[in-house]
């Protein structure tokens, strides 16, 4: 959108104006868009000028934003209550009697309460606080409210995402009043350096050579070879890490257009950046605009991991369940298809405290030799992974100084190389964002600790930590859902345990050693 310059003199509709007045913002700044038709104000037939309130969006969200985003974590709260009533076969309509804290005392924290009601201890206790959190944030916005939005990240997010697409019922998104030229040119400066660097490196960026490919479909002559040329049908796995431009692609190899037989999976909990965003994003952006034939299903499958294993990567994700948009328990739907005798290989997870540093890169080829000979597997059945590059490197140069024989990811599910670490016995080491699509015995996480899982830097805005901490949230459910059987972190214990897994450990789901 474009605001143009206003006619010196003249009030025309569509006109902004300074020195408005708003009931709800009595004490900011407020703006007029004039609504009052056009013809009204060119022959002067009005005696009250109708306008639309504009705030500055700061504003808005201590008041109207506010109250969206609490009228939003309201409904997620009870969303959550209901499903964990469901976990343990209670019905829905003991809410008009009982609260979550009297659920918990009463059925969770009874002295005959089975194993189910117990395991549903923690989730109970956060359910309970987040009721008092909310009966306080209903208060209103104030000083001791604020951390409604620390505490709903997610929604805001969501929130301010709809709001500036145009896509929330009742408010429109204006850009900022003032010029911006100085903005545009360093964003264009920033873009041409950017391009020049590809064009001196021989490289082209992926959204070029992508965009360049639509042009060259977007033709008549695609649009009557396709029903020759193009595919029944198009299965998409891994949805989530294709780009919006990227996912513009598909609809255009069918040989059919609309409605398109495209069948895709998403896993929004390894959805990292720009790929976070909700499953109507991606249909939207997958399916061509017109087709409105689509079809979801949640699949139940049998997850690949021990349920202590399934627990802590639930646990980690929940711990960060404020930055994943549309944030859904992803082992939900899943179930142990274990036999008694791959139950007899598992173990609880655990986090190994080491000395310093150098024992940190030790002792994860120790932990490695010792997994090995308990699950009585191969070398290349244990991944050796971290989330930090400088720990990989020494990981890396450890083993070749050491003679260990190791093989190392350098691209995503990269199968290929887990074969030939296979055939040569050698263990896997990798960083975690390589290992997505792999599947090991038993998995061992260096470096999770305090300052490193998520990193710190003290000159980081807000935005860069929430970011930072999204990826490591992602890139630590990612590494521990690799393991079938066994998972070990290690760090460094001056650093503490990251504070990722600190609501697994205080939850029993991670024990702690000294190594």
């Amino acid at each position: 959108m474009t605001i143009k310059e206003p006619l010196l003199g003249q009030l025309n509709q569509g006109s902004i104006f300074s020195c408005a007045k708003a009931e709800r913002y009595p004490d900011c700044p407020i703006y007029g868009l004039v609504l009052t038709a056009r013809c009204d104000l060119e022959q002067d037939k009005y005696n009250v000028l109708n306008y639309a309130p504009a705030v500055p969006l700061r504003d808005w969200l201590k008041v109207d934003g506010y109250e969206l985003v609490l009228s939003r974590a309201s409904a997620d709260s009870a969303s959550r209550i209901a499903s964990a009533l469901k976990t343990i076969d209670l019905p829905l309509s003991i809410l008009s009697s009982q609260t979550p804290a009297s659920i918990l005392e009463t059925y969770i924290r009874a002295d005959d309460a089975d194993k189910k009601l117990k395991r549903a201890e923690t989730k109970f206790v956060e359910l309970d606080q987040r009721v008092q959190q909310l009966a306080r944030w209903k208060q209103g916005y104030s000083a001791d409210n604020r951390d409604l939005f620390e505490h709903c990240e997610t929604i805001v997010q969501n929130l301010v995402k709809e709001l500036i697409h145009h896509r929330l019922a009742g408010y429109y998104f204006l850009p900022r009043l003032e010029a911006d030229s100085e903005d545009k040119g360093f964003v264009f400066t920033i873009f041409r350096f950017y391009h020049e660097y590809l064009s001196s490196a021989g490289q082209f960026d992926t959204d070029d050579v992508v965009l360049t490919t639509i042009g060259q479909l977007d033709t008549p002559i695609w649009r009557r070879r396709r029903t020759r040329d193009g595919y029944d049908a198009v299965l998409i796995d891994e949805t989530h890490l294709f780009n919006i431009n990227e996912l513009q692609l598909f609809h255009y190899f069918t040989r059919i257009e609309g409605p398109y037989p495209i069948a895709y999976s998403v896993d929004r909990s390894q959805a990292v950046g720009d790929k976070g965003w909700s499953t109507e994003d991606i249909a939207s952006n997958l399916l061509d605009s017109g087709d409105s034939a689509e079809q979801s299903e949640v699949v139940r499958t049998v997850f690949r991991s021990s349920p202590d294993i399934v627990n802590l990567a639930f646990a980690i994700l929940a711990s960060g369940a404020t930055l994943f948009t549309n944030f859904d328990n992803p082992m939900e739907a899943a179930a142990s298809g274990f036999t008694e005798a791959e139950e007899r290989l598992c173990a609880e997870p655990i986090y190994y405290h080491a000395a310093n540093e150098q024992a940190l890169i030790e002792g994860a080829f120790e932990r490695a030799e010792a997994l090995q000979k308990d699950l009585g597997c191969r070398r290349s059945d244990i991944l050796i992974v971290s989330l930090n590059s400088n720990i990989v490197t020494e990981l890396t140069e450890y083993a070749r100084n050491r003679n260990k024989p190791a093989i190392l990811l350098t691209r995503r599910g990269d199968a290929t190389a887990v074969g030939a670490a296979r055939e040569a016995s050698q263990w896997v080491l990798g960083h975690a964002d390589f290992v997505g699509g792999l599947e090991f015995h038993g998995v061992i996480i260096v470096g999770v600790d305090g300052g490193r899982v998520p990193p710190t830097a003290n000159d980081e805005d807000s935005s860069s930590k929430s970011f930072l901490s999204y990826v490591s949230h992602n890139r630590l459910y990612v590494a521990v859902s690799r393991a079938r059987y066994r998972v070990e972190l290690l760090g460094e214990k001056a650093r503490g345990p990251s504070r990722l897994v600190a609501g697994a450990i205080d939850s029993g789901l991670l024990a702690q050693r000294d190594i």
